[in-house]
This record gives structure tokens, sequence and C-alpha cells, in this order.
């Protein structure tokens, strides 16, 4: 039986939903996918640490103003 090649190639990670750019309010949902299956995928927002969140990721009572929000899946692997 031959043994497949270990997988070192992380996930390409996608952002498919978001709020319109004239939101104003405190409150967002965004929405990610991946090219390959994801056992997790992790959120930092504003340059804070990386932490687990979900496929669906809500965000409530955000200050006004620009944010950053940065999404990154883990792959089985």
């Amino acid at each position: 039986m031959a043994l497949r090649p270990a997988d070192t190639t992380p996930p390409d990670t996608f952002i498919v939903a978001g709020p319109p750019t004239d939101n104003s309010g405190p409150d967002v949902i965004f929405g990610f996918a991946s090219n390959e299956p994801v056992e997790e995928y992790e959120c930092a927002l504003d340059g804070g640490p990386f932490v687990g969140c979900e496929a669906v990721y809500e965000l409530l009572g955000l200050a006004a103003g620009e944010h950053i929000l940065l999404v990154r899946a883990i792959d089985l692997a």
C-alpha cells in the first residue's frame, strides 16, 4: 500500500459574505469558506490575537469607525 505525501500546504481562506460598505451599525456578520475541508477557522480583529471562530462570524457592539478582520482556516493535516 502506497503512502500519500503529507499535506503541507495551508488551505486558502475566503470571506464570502460581509456587511455592505456603507454599514453604520455596530453589529456585522461575516461568512468564510475554504478550498479544502477545515478543522476550524481562526479570526483576529484589529490586530488582536487569533482565536477560534465559526464559518459564520458575528461581531456585536463594534465601536464606530474602520476595523480590520483577519481570518485563516486550519486544515485537518
